[in-house]
């Protein structure tokens, strides 16, 4: 540990709080071998520092695996210098010939560390392996499919000389001469599938690896006892026990049995942690397989392996098989006919039944039934077989187990169930035998059947068993019915813990009412949890509200039926809390359709209800719509309306006033109406309930709505508004906090002397509104926003966004600002970033801080004069040089000359350049930026503070000016210094956001080539794809 770190500060990054060492080590466990230089180049982007220590980290390269391409392989033996490599060449993965891979890596033999090689051409790959001996080698893995047909030679490695190094042997079939490697003190040896070796050479091998961990013989055909007469055969014979004290893993299978016994009964393991014994037998295994398998003397080993085991495991195979695995302990016995059930232990507590391409008789459940606690059952079989087992799941459909006192269930304990018999239209026995279970009550037992009812399934897998894609859904009502059986049951598909909600009647909307705020008038906290303890589920350690509140905010307005339905589904427990918790239902959306609108008026019963209809996206008739929910109108809390209809969806509220109602929202479609005839609300009755109301090209007589004491006001193409009104119901909503005034077009002031009835009035002002956080005033005349600014005091303004319409002189200097003056620094105070954003080219927006000032004039093309005046007149209210910000440069759908650009370089600091265009508009002049952003002008570089690049001028196949652009900002061309141009060089990108701006629906992949190169020339700076962070393969 020779590197502390810098800084032991909390706030400091990881790398510099971890000596370098503890951090080297965790960035190696952090690559994997399949694909090391993808995963060290993904953590390169996390940021420069991280860079240039994986960089100078050498080891961390040190794994060439051909299987990720050749580029990747040179990286990797240039970066890793003078390192040990770690050799992996799996030939069906490989994407490099393999002659040519041993050719490259060859020239390093001897920093080769370990070498894993899976080839059928096996021999070539060990080429340099007969002359030469690899100092550092000490791992050494080879395999092939085959042992060689015929007499073979056996291969001589290393020139025959000793290989002391080696530590890890993996030989599988393969014919390699092991004196000649003179093994010893290894601590990992797999020989498999040699019938070349003889018992004497493996005992060889152990007796002079004392330090052996990890033992793995299988299918040593040769390995049988012979007369024996060496040294070492004798001490063998003798059976004087080898001490293996470091031993933990032991896996013997199909050797002679002979050699087995004498084997086990020799080798001494106190430390041993798993035991793998298989075998084929011929006779039975259940009279002698204590003797026969030589495993009487390991009790006191096979306990402790076994001890801790809470569940046991077994497999039955129709090739006469069975495996039996407790803890650490596995024994896998072949038979020449069927498993015999007499040799399972009846004291098994805890046992999962695995039927494996088998048919087994009734009478092999019925005896795990008698005599075990079954509590997983996997139904498996190969689609080469057919479906085998469908009949076992009709015997656990109902009591077919005989018993003197009459039928009872089949393995009643079983929770967990997996099976793969599915096909494309699913299986109604399985639809059938978990509703059978799950519903079993005591009428089963009234009508004869005897024992204990079957416990409820606590989790359900389910798989294809044929070829189909596993990565498609199963069928819709299959799913639906094994859903709504399951009562609550976890269910999974292809292994994932899935959700299947069908479209219909459940559909999915994009165009969401307003946002749900948990009900202020709700119980106090009178249900506290039943359990505090970590591990009891969430609802059982948070009260009841709380737990309820967490439901009602994970439930969405575009789909709350789907939403709780889906949430039912997690388990039985939080299916009964939803249902009774009737507020929860309260969100009646035709967007559902009828199904879920009849469901939801169910389940609310006296609940207050949020109705919502968007004509754009109902699948419910308007008229029916507001006839059900009509019948509950004294519960409305809530009406969001959006249809070109409006009139009849507004019928009742015309003559009835929901007594609860606090959220009125209607929408008058697209356009405006054509009648302009007012309309009275309530029967003309005051509504004092009403706190939050949006009007959009609603013609009403606001005198008569009566409204008063609001808290969020929104008007928009009300022709018949005037200012007067508008006034009048500001004064009577003192405590209103968001104020939206749109496109109020017929709008006269008030007279400059005031009659009788307006001397009210004028006298009052100014209004006090010192609870308002939003004003938006937008498209109204400038006379209009003058008047209402002069009116009005606003302490708590939080943010305030006014637009003005076309004007050929922006005409700031007019609004009225003795009031807002205050207010504007209050609110722009702690920005951080101006952003200007130039739609059109007589549009464009200055956002700053809770500011936002929209100007659209009629001078082409555009006048930086009109812009200056903009920035100087904010820059002197606020008392801040605004261009002295970092600003943010936006240009949308517009026509700008590179003039544009050389103007916001000389007199702005622009950090951050968004480039953006429609993708139905014809023109794609905005294109032309990119190139003079890579070019420096006479007299500099256009931007040079750019840090952050967005733009979606990305095609199909990508677009190489972006290409261009970064390598030439990030690497400046000798042409430039050449031409000794005096200007600053331009920064380095920090965020590079790129997205697709094409027409195609839906959005193409990304060009994957187009993004190597921008990673490339992008240097270290984190790019983002479609908004997600760009991750290099």
């Amino acid at each position: 540990m020779t590197h502390p770190p810098d800084n032991s500060s909390k706030d400091a990054p990881m790398h510099d709080r971890l000596p370098l060492e503890v951090f080297y080590a965790i960035l190696y466990l952090s690559v994997g071998s399949t694909a090391p230089v993808r995963d060290l180049v993904t953590l390169q982007l996390v940021c420069r520092s991280w860079h240039d220590i994986i960089a100078d980290a050498s080891f961390l390269w040190g794994t060439i695996n051909p299987s990720e391409g050749l580029f990747e392989m040179h990286k990797a033996l240039e970066m890793a210098k003078d390192a040990s490599l770690d050799l992996i060449f799996i030939e069906k993965r490989s994407k490099i010939n393999q002659t040519d891979f041993f050719k490259l890596t060859g020239e390093r033999i001897n920093q080769w560390r370990s070498l894993v090689v899976e080839s059928k051409q096996w021999e070539s790959a060990l080429d340099d392996l007969r002359t030469r001996k690899p100092p550092k080698l000490d791992t050494l893995h080879v395999t092939t499919s085959y042992y060689p047909i015929g007499e073979t030679e056996e291969i001589v490695l290393f020139g025959g000389d000793p290989a002391p190094g080696l530590k890890d042997v993996r030989l599988v079939n393969v014919p390699i001469c092991r004196a000649s490697l003179h093994l010893s003190g290894l601590k990992s040896l797999h020989l498999e599938g040699i019938p070349s070796i003889s018992a004497a050479e493996v005992i060889t091998l152990i007796t002079e690896s004392p330090s052996l961990e990890i033992l793995h013989l299988v299918s040593l055909d040769g390995a049988v006892l012979p007369t024996l007469t060496t040294p070492a055969q004798a001490n063998f014979a003798s059976n004087s026990p080898i001490k293996l004290a470091f031993l933990i893993e032991l896996n013997i299978r199909f050797l002679d049995l002979q050699f087995q016994r004498n084997l086990l009964s020799t080798l001494a393991f106190p430390q041993l942690g798993t035991l793998r014994i298989g075998c084929e037998l011929d006779e039975n295994p259940a009279l002698e397989l204590g003797v026969t398998l030589g495993l009487n003397h390991l009790d006191p080993s096979m306990n402790s392996i076994a001890s801790g085991a809470k569940m046991y495991k077994v497999t039955l195979s129709s090739w006469g098989s069975f495996a039996i695995c407790i803890g650490g302990l596995d024994i896998n016995i072949t038979t020449s006919g069927d498993p015999s059930m007499d040799r399972f232990l009846e004291t098994f507590t805890w046992l999962s039944g695995h039927l494996e391409h088998c048919d087994p008789e009734p009478s092999y459940l019925e005896w795990f039934t008698r005599h075990t606690s079954v509590t997983a059952l996997t139904l498996y079989t190969d689609p080469f077989y057919g479906p085998s087992l469908v009949n076992v799941i009709q015997l656990l459909s109902r009591p077919t187990f005989q018993q003197p006192s009459g039928p009872t269930w089949l393995l009643p304990h079983v929770e967990v169930f997996h099976t793969n018999l599915i096909w494309i239209d699913g299986n109604r026995d399985i639809v059938n035998m978990i509703e059978g279970r799950q519903s079993a009550s005591r009428e089963s037992l009234a009508a004869g059947a005897k024992g204990a009812l079957p416990k409820r399934f606590k989790e359900i897998w389910l798989a294809y068993s044929g070829y189909w894609d596993p990565a498609s859904p199963p069928d819709t009502k299959f799913w639906l019915e094994v859903t709504q059986v399951a009562g609550g049951a976890d269910m999974y598909w292809e292994g994932k813990n899935v959700i299947l909600i069908p479209t219909e009647p459940f559909p999915v909307t994009t165009l969401h009412p307003p946002s749900r705020t948990f009900p202020k008038q709700r119980p106090s906290m009178t249900h506290h949890p039943d359990n505090s303890s970590k591990d009891a589920p969430l609802h059982a350690r948070l009260p009841l509200e709380v737990f309820h509140a967490i439901l009602y905010l994970c439930v969405g307005s575009p789909t709350p039926v789907r939403d709780l339905v889906t949430l039912q589904l997690v388990c039985r427990s939080w299916h009964d809390i939803i249902a009774s918790a009737s507020f929860l239902w309260g969100t009646i959306n035709a967007a559902e359709g009828s199904p879920a609108v009849h469901k939801a008026l169910q389940m609310a019963k006296d609940a207050l209800l949020d109705v919502a209809f968007l004509q754009s996206c109902n699948k419910v008739d308007q008229t029916e719509f507001f006839k059900l929910a009509g019948e509950k109108i004294d519960q409305w809390r809530s009406l969001l309306v959006s249809s070109e209809m409006w009139e009849s969806a507004l019928v009742d509220l015309q003559t009835q006033k929901p007594p609860r109602l606090e959220r009125l929202h209607v929408v008058a479609g697209l356009f405006e109406p054509l009648s302009n005839e007012e309309i009275d609300f309530f029967g003309g009755e005051p509504c004092p309930g009403l706190k939050d109301v949006c009007l959009v090209r609603i013609p009403f007589h606001p005198a008569r709505l009566h409204l008063s004491g609001l808290k969020s006001l929104s008007l928009q193409g009300v022709l018949s508004i005037s200012p007067s009104d508008v006034i009048t119901l500001i004064t009577e909503s003192p405590e209103l906090e968001t104020l939206d005034l749109i496109q109020l077009r017929d709008t006269q002031l008030p007279p400059a002397k005031p009659t009788a009835d307006q001397s009210d009035l004028t006298s009052n002002l100014p209004i006090h509104l010192s609870h308002l956080i939003t004003l938006s005033l937008r498209h109204i005349s400038l006379p209009f926003i003058n008047f209402l600014l002069s009116t009005i005091a606003v302490p708590r303004l939080r943010f305030f966004e006014v637009h003005l319409a076309r004007n050929a002189d922006p005409q700031l200097a007019a609004v009225s600002t003795n009031r807002l003056g205050p207010i504007l620094r209050s609110i722009t105070a702690n920005a951080q970033m101006c952003e200007v954003t130039l739609i059109t080219p007589d549009y464009y927006i200055i956002h700053v801080g809770g500011l936002k000032i929209t100007i659209w004039f009629q001078a082409l093309p555009l006048p930086m004069e009109g812009f200056q005046k903009t920035v100087d007149w904010l820059s002197g209210h606020l008392k801040t040089p605004l261009l002295d910000l970092p600003l943010h440069l936006r240009l949308k759908n517009c026509q700008p000359e590179p003039f544009y650009l050389e103007w916001f370089t000389f007199h702005a600091n622009v950090t951050k350049l968004t480039l953006y265009r429609d993708a139905w508009l014809s023109t794609n002049a905005l294109e032309a930026i990119i190139p003079f952003l890579g070019h420096p002008s006479p007299s500099t570089w256009l931007l040079p503070g750019l840090e952050v690049f967005h733009t979606n001028f990305v095609e199909t196949n990508g677009n190489p000016d972006i290409v261009d652009m970064l390598e030439r900002r990030h690497v400046p061309s000798m042409e430039s210094s050449e031409a000794e141009v005096d200007h600053a060089l331009p920064k380095r990108f920090r965020e590079i956001w790129l997205a697709y701006g094409g027409r195609d629906d839906p959005r193409p992949p990304p060009d994957m080539e187009f993004m190597s190169k921008v990673v490339r020339v992008a240097e270290g700076a984190d790019v983002y794809w479609e908004g997600k962070k760009w991750i290099e393969n």
